[in-house]
């Protein structure tokens, strides 16, 4: 019996382990993300929640996952930023998300400009149209970016994968300056760029002032 006993001991330590299941992360109830909002002409950092919440999907190819609805949006573009790019100091060319995301017409040509002659998007897009500007989301998919505003010491660190979505709201006639943004990784960070219908802003509570951290960004 000792004999007996000692060894379902000795087999317990190995066997436990193995029918130890991972937990399933908790599914989130809403969307949290980093926003570049403005206050009194002033371009801010914010923590926003989206009103639209998680729901369970139904489309083929997604059924049994959730999703959050991000409103109506524009023509989308995709941006190659290569390391060490420094995107200088300005304001939303549209109200857009960004994994990074896209722009009207004119916004998608001013891209392509940037990279021909090394200049900031916004700069060119004021000088063409100083009254221009789009919300647009930024979806990051690779890569770093870092967020800065000229008058705080405040920053924004955007690591491109699940949390790298944003929203820039910092259009020309709401913030003077605008918010600057740097990519010091070593590799491309690559951003889809959507910009909103309508420079719409999408429902929304201010959860903070500052960007999400990430635990809230997985919540």
């Amino acid at each position: 019996m000792r004999l007996t006993a000692f060894i379902l001991a000795s087999l317990s330590t190995f066997i436990v382990p193995v029918f130890t299941l991972p937990e399933t992360p908790p599914v989130p109830s809403h969307l949290n993300i980093t926003t570049i909002a403005t206050a009194s002409g002033k371009s801010t950092l914010e923590c926003w929640q989206l009103s639209a919440p998680f729901v369970a999907s139904s489309q083929a190819g997604t059924s049994g996952a959730v999703i959050a609805q991000l409103g109506e949006t524009g023509a989308t573009s995709y941006t190659l930023l290569p390391p060490g790019f420094d995107g200088g100091l300005h304001n939303a060319p549209a109200v857009q998300y960004a994994l990074r995301s896209s722009l009207s017409f004119p916004c998608i040509l001013l891209f392509r400009l940037l990279f021909f002659l090394l200049s900031s998007v916004v700069q060119i897009t004021q000088q063409l149209n100083p009254s221009s500007g789009c919300i647009r989301w930024v979806a990051f998919i690779s890569g770093l970016a870092v967020v800065s505003l000229p008058n705080s010491t405040e920053t924004a660190t955007i690591h491109g994968g699940r949390n790298g979505l944003i929203l820039a709201t910092d259009t020309k006639n709401t913030s003077t300056l605008g918010h600057k943004t740097v990519y010091p990784g070593n590799k491309d960070t690559v951003g889809i760029q959507i910009p909103t219908r309508d420079n719409e802003i999408p429902a929304h509570t201010v959860l903070h002032a500052g960007p999400c951290k990430k635990g809230e960004m997985d919540q």
